[in-house]
């Protein structure tokens, strides 16, 4: 009733137990107001920016926090006024596995090709 832009899924025809589900677009858009993008490791944060947010598209995700703002836009050329959500802040802690936890510990080690030469 806000305007906002809900889109709804339809329940799959297989799952009588399954309901529509509410969903809500939320547009990314690193402008004049670029939004902060926190990624949470065991190693610390990492802030993204335009160029590295793309590493939340492989990362496994245990939990993400964010705030959204609205856009209120106009109504033209027959689409209705609305309510379009942006991102303002978000907070991704990666999901890290077990083999990535027991060597945390460990620093990495810069190397070249030329270090380990077959012999």
């Amino acid at each position: 009733e806000d305007g906002w832009n809900v889109k709804w899924l339809s329940p799959r025809p297989d799952d009588p137990e399954q309901r529509s589900q509410a969903w809500l677009p939320v547009k990314v858009k690193f402008g004049k107001i670029p939004p902060i993008i926190i990624l949470i490791t065991s190693d610390g944060k990492i802030k993204l920016d335009e160029e590295t947010v793309g590493q939340l598209d492989w990362t496994r995700i245990k939990n993400a926090d964010m705030i959204i703002r609205p856009y209120n836009y106009p109504a033209r050329s027959g689409r209705p006024a609305g309510v379009s959500a942006y991102l303002k802040c978000l907070y991704v802690t990666v999901a890290e596995d077990d083999l990535a936890m027991k060597y945390a510990d460990i620093p990495f080690v810069e190397s070249s090709s030329d270090e380990y030469e077959e012999v």
